[in-house]
């Protein structure tokens, strides 16, 4: 089934729980529909024990940081691909890449408070005071 269809199927099963629903309703209402296809719940177990490994390598902890970050590399035939690398074994480059990474993150969920905080305000005439500026602060002892 093609990505529309599938967000229509679903959108459906979103509107007959009528309003707010727990992610298990939600769920349980994708069951109750036949909404996973055989391909799916294969691909969805392989998705969800690459998830697993993803979150447990997050509590893996050094310093009060994560001691595994993900970064891009190129192969022998020239082609980029995401591989999985303890801080331990960084160099300068995979430094580089993890912080651009945070800092991209930073400012997409900025982005989005605001856009939340402009959409409050254009619905309920009230002003939320964003707690943040886009500066980076320092981590720790300055050198």
């Amino acid at each position: 089934m093609n990505a529309a269809l599938l967000r229509e199927k679903f959108s459906e099963i979103a509107a007959s729980l009528q309003g707010w629903a727990t992610i298990d309703q939600i769920v349980d209402a994708c069951n109750a529909a036949g909404f996973w296809s055989d391909d799916f719940l294969t691909d969805a177990e392989d998705a969800a024990k690459k998830s697993a490994a993803r979150k447990l390598m997050k509590t893996l902890r050094a310093g009060g940081s994560p001691e595994w970050a993900s970064i891009v590399t190129t192969d022998e035939e020239g082609d980029e691909q995401r591989i999985y690398k303890q801080e331990t074994l960084f160099d300068v480059e995979d430094y580089r890449q993890v912080v651009r990474y945070h800092v991209d993150r930073a400012k997409y969920h900025r982005e989005t408070a605001q856009a939340y905080a402009d959409r409050c305000e254009a619905k309920f005439d009230v002003q939320l005071r964003l707690p943040f500026d886009d500066r980076i602060q320092p981590v720790g002892k300055p050198r």
